[in-house]
C-alpha cells in the first residue's frame, strides 16, 4: 500500500462513502426526512474538504426543488454559462431535498468578504440550503422549522450558521436572516413539540 497516492486514498474514501449510502449506512442522522434528487445536478463532483459552516440562502423566486436544480445547472454569469450547485433545498411545504451527492463540495458562495464572516468560509468549508421564496419576507415558518431540523441533524452549532447576506457583499443583507433567527431562537426547544404546534397552525387555516 505504500504506492497508493493521497489522491487515490481520497477517491477510495469517496467510493466507500457512496457504497455505504447505497447500502443504507447513511451517516446523516435520521432526525429529519429528505428526498435525494442529487442525480439531477450537473455539478462535477468534488469532496467537501472541511465541513465547518452552514449558509442559508433563498432562491429569489418560486417553483419546486427540481426547478432550483435546473436553474443552478444553467446559470449565466457575465455572459458565460456556469454550473452551480448546493447541498440542500427546502420547498414551500417545508420538504427537504438533498441536491448534491453526500460529501460533495457545492458552488453556492463566493469567498467570504463581509467583515463579520469567517475568512475561511467558502465552498470548500460550507454546506448550504436554498429555501424557496422570492425574498426573505416571503419565507414561511414551516421552512424555517425544516431548516432547524436540517442544521441540527447535520451536527452544526449555532456559531457555524450564517445567512448568505452575512457572507457576501453582493447579496441582500437580510438573505437568510429570518430562518437563521428562527433557528437560533428555537435551538434548545423540543423539535417534536414545534412540529405539533406547526401542524395545529397549518390545520387551522
Amino acid at each position: 500500500y505504500k504506492y497508493i497516492t493521497l489522491e487515490m486514498k481520497k477517491e477510495l474514501i469517496t467510493e466507500i462513502e457512496r457504497y455505504k449510502e447505497l447500502m443504507g449506512f447513511n451517516p446523516i442522522t435520521e432526525s429529519f426526512n429528505y428526498e435525494n434528487i442529487s442525480s439531477m445536478s450537473k455539478l462535477k463532483y468534488a469532496p467537501l474538504k472541511n465541513d465547518k459552516y452552514f449558509v442559508i440562502h433563498h432562491t429569489a423566486g418560486r417553483g419546486d426543488a427540481g426547478d432550483v436544480v435546473n436553474v443552478l445547472n444553467n446559470r449565466v454569469i457575465d455572459g458565460r454559462k456556469v454550473v452551480l450547485g448546493i447541498q440542500w433545498v427546502i420547498d414551500r411545504e417545508g420538504k427537504i431535498f438533498m441536491t448534491l451527492p453526500q460529501g460533495s463540495r457545492g458552488q453556492h458562495v463566493l469567498n467570504a468578504d463581509m467583515p463579520n464572516a469567517p475568512k475561511d468560509l467558502n465552498n470548500s468549508t460550507a454546506q448550504g440550503v436554498e429555501i424557496i421564496g422570492s425574498n426573505d419576507k416571503d419565507i414561511l415558518p414551516i421552512q424555517c422549522l425544516s431548516t432547524l431540523k436540517l442544521i441540527k441533524g447535520l451536527g452544526y452549532s449555532p456559531s457555524q450558521i450564517f445567512g448568505h447576506g452575512e457572507v457576501n457583499r453582493h447579496k441582500a443583507r437580510n438573505e437568510g436572516k429570518t430562518c437563521k433567527a428562527f433557528v437560533l431562537n428555537h435551538w434548545n426547544d423540543n423539535i417534536e413539540e414545534l412540529d405539533r404546534k406547526s401542524t395545529r397552525l397549518n390545520s387551522s387555516h
